[in-house]
């Protein structure tokens, strides 16, 4: 049964797409090595499979108690454990979805650097002073990041902020 008044938000992967690779590799390296001949290879095999998991299999979000009126941003280690501390959705106000851009980039043997630049419209909590925020989801698509913010301002009572682009500034 889900727990009732919890909203869930998955963020992605915890580390890197090169981690995330290396994790699906290593996984696969460690299956190789545990059916071999030697029996210290079991081991070792077994080691290799549990370094795999824990990069590929990772994951960050968010989770908001509509009831409690707290919020944690947590890690998942191995798909499974979750690890973040519960605080309080009091010193905040204010829920905007922000553009923004990411880059990941991967050297290859030869240095030769491939970039991935992608659009991201993140969901931030606002308090009364701007430093006091805190990233709480985060989707490619702007109507999803918007309908998710939607719901989190229903359901927990904050002011859904629109952002001004430079235009809309100069006019005002």
């Amino acid at each position: 049964m889900k727990n009732q008044g919890i909203l869930h938000y998955s963020m992605g992967s915890a580390f890197q797409l090169g981690i995330v690779f290396a994790g699906y590799t290593f996984i696969l390296v460690g299956l190789f090595t545990v059916f071999q001949d030697n029996p210290s290879a079991l081991y070792v095999g077994i080691a290799i499979i549990i370094i795999g998991i824990l990069m590929a299999l990772s994951t960050q979000g968010t989770e908001i108690n509509t009831k409690n009126k707290t919020y944690r941003n947590y890690t998942k280690f191995f798909g499974l454990i979750k690890y973040g501390k519960w605080l309080s959705l009091e010193a905040f106000q204010n829920i905007v979805v922000i553009p923004q851009y990411h880059e990941e980039s991967v050297l290859s043997q030869s240095n030769r650097k491939t970039s991935m630049r992608i659009k991201l419209f993140e969901i931030f909590l606002f308090g009364k002073n701007i430093k006091n925020r805190v990233q709480i989801y985060q989707h490619k698509k702007q109507s999803v990041s918007e309908a998710v913010a939607q719901e989190i301002s229903d359901k927990c009572g904050l002011k859904l902020a629109k952002l001004k682009n430079k235009k809309q500034k100069q006019s005002d």
